[in-house]
């Protein structure tokens, strides 16, 4: 017992430190929550919506179901179909928005972005579950790190660690990019960032569409 309570606090700092390592970067979702942060529109909910997603994934991956699911090759290719789709997609707008980039306009509530509670969660989500690369980091990673821990107390506190992590990381995220404003209220910043965002969007999904066709 001794042995276990030794092994725990390494377990919670493995699963902050393995989070941080996949999900800390300029990818398709931490865009998308930093584009709604400088809108400051359903900023509160969108960052909620990615914990949730985040929390899930992980809790799949560590407890070993999501390897069963990518097992099934029609499975992945549709994943990795609708995450070409859905990446493109956004990428384009991305681009319409750096040529259509105004002063303070794009980072206003109204600007072009998710108008609706609805949409504002179907898009964190599909962020989450449509991007192939977060579903094998989660899945893969995650759960091939947790199969080495010999005590399920082991993998709830290394799941737990995870949780804690993503949660600061999205709300940090989040709430840390209105302080970025005034900064971003320039136009040749918002074209910046859009061009950027769309760019990022492309190339995973010219990477995911040739990886799966």
């Amino acid at each position: 017992m001794k042995s276990l309570a030794m092994a725990l606090p390494d377990a919670f700092v493995s699963g902050i430190v393995l989070t941080a390592g996949l999900i800390i970067g300029l990818g398709p979702q931490n865009v998308f929550i930093l584009r709604q942060g400088l809108r400051k529109r359903f900023i509160g909910v969108i960052i909620l919506t990615c914990i949730v997603s985040e929390i899930t994934l992980v809790s799949v991956g560590a407890l070993g179901i999501g390897n069963v699911l990518l097992t099934q090759s029609s499975w992945k290719t549709f994943i990795g179909a609708a995450g070409v789709a859905f990446l493109a997609g956004y990428g384009t707008v991305s681009f319409y928005m750096a040529l259509k980039s105004v002063a303070g306009k794009d980072l206003s509530p109204k600007s072009a972005g998710p108008q609706s509670l609805h949409t504002a969660v179907s898009m964190a989500a599909a962020f989450a579950f449509l991007n192939p690369w977060a579903l094998l980091d989660t899945v893969l990673i995650i759960g091939g790190y947790a199969a080495q821990f010999e005590h399920i107390e082991q993998t709830l506190v290394f799941v737990a660690g995870s949780w804690l992590l993503s949660s600061l990381w999205f709300a940090g995220l989040g709430y840390g990019a209105g302080f970025l404003k005034k900064w971003f209220e320039k136009p040749l910043a918002t074209r910046v960032i859009d061009f950027l965002a769309g760019a990022i969007m492309w190339a995973i999904a010219v990477k995911l569409a040739d990886k799966i066709w």
